[in-house]
């Protein structure tokens, strides 16, 4: 699952250590405002050379490391972004957002184990910070830390009581649990806040069906789909009810669409296959289950 909360430029007052040269940790400063302006207008090589400007002027700075880290995470660069972090975080240890930060780096590359303790340490600096307590939610429920999941979402949604998508995740943490009375409730809470929450249609989708409330599970996928036509899972969780219900032709339907939002998604491949099979349709059947095979063989090769 994806992942939910999005990395924002860094716009904090930065404590300044004392330095011989104070009109060059002016410019510094002054390089950092126009390297966001740049960014902010989508120039972002000119943003990513005028922040370079700035780290030689003055390398003591944090503010041109976070603002660059941010940068390269906007490009999908978090390897990179991951680096810059650590350098702002080398010069202001105390920066909770540059610790946010950099977790949602780490997470972004499914590095949960690396994201965990940089939020932790942003929530130490600063307990009110609601985007790390939700995003370190998030990394404990993918390490199946589903207890301290819990005891985070519940504390972001004490400091934002409207906040439909912790609801959300906490649901989806009952969903792990088998919990599924409980997830129905989170999910309707959800629900009941942000009625156009796709995720949380979906989720009520997953426990109908696991109840075996086929029409109302089937109903909540539908309308997860309608409000997000290209939502993978739901499309795939449709396919399978409509493969176990005999509905074939819905069933296909369902699984291409899947495979048309993910085309890596190898679970949906496979089902489509299987599904294209049961129709008689041999050669479309082995197209999709050598994809999901070669899917899978190339996940397992960048894991190596």
């Amino acid at each position: 699952m994806a992942v939910g909360i999005a990395l924002a430029v860094a716009a904090g007052v930065y404590w300044i250590a004392f330095d011989p040269r104070p009109s060059h940790r002016e410019e510094a400063l002054n390089l950092c405002r126009s390297a966001r302006e740049c960014f902010v207008r989508g120039e972002f090589l000119l943003a990513e050379k005028t922040y370079l400007r700035a780290i030689a002027l003055d390398p003591a700075l944090a503010a041109p490391y976070d603002d660059l880290g941010l940068l390269y995470a906007s490009q999908g660069r978090l390897g990179a972004a991951v680096e810059q972090f650590k350098k702002a975080l080398a010069n202001r240890p105390d920066a909770a957002s540059t610790h946010s930060n950099l977790g949602l780096a780490y997470a972004r590359q499914d590095s949960y184990a690396l994201a965990i303790p940089a939020y932790e340490q942003a929530i130490r600096l600063d307990p009110g910070l609601a985007d790390a307590r939700y995003n370190l939610g998030l990394a404990y429920t993918e390490e199946r830390r589903f207890e301290e999941a819990l005891v985070q979402h519940a504390e972001v949604v004490r400091l934002n009581p409207s906040f439909a998508r912790a609801y959300y995740q906490m649901g989806r943490v009952h969903t792990h649990r088998l919990e599924y009375g409980k997830a129905r409730d989170f999910y309707q809470k959800a629900l009941s806040l942000d009625p156009r929450l796709a995720d949380a249609h979906y989720g009520l989708g997953w426990v109908e069906g696991e109840k075996g409330d086929v029409e109302r599970a089937i109903a909540s996928y539908r309308e997860a789909i309608r409000l997000n036509p290209r939502h993978t899972y739901a499309l795939y969780r449709l396919g399978l009810v409509y493969t176990a219900t005999g509905r074939r032709e819905e069933a296909v339907a369902a699984l291409e669409s899947a495979v048309r939002a993910d085309s890596a998604y190898t679970k949906a491949h496979y089902s489509l296959g299987q599904a294209y099979l049961k129709l008689g349709r041999r050669a479309e059947a082995l197209r999709e289950l050598a994809r999901a095979g070669k899917v899978r063989e190339a996940r397992r090769k960048l894991d190596e």
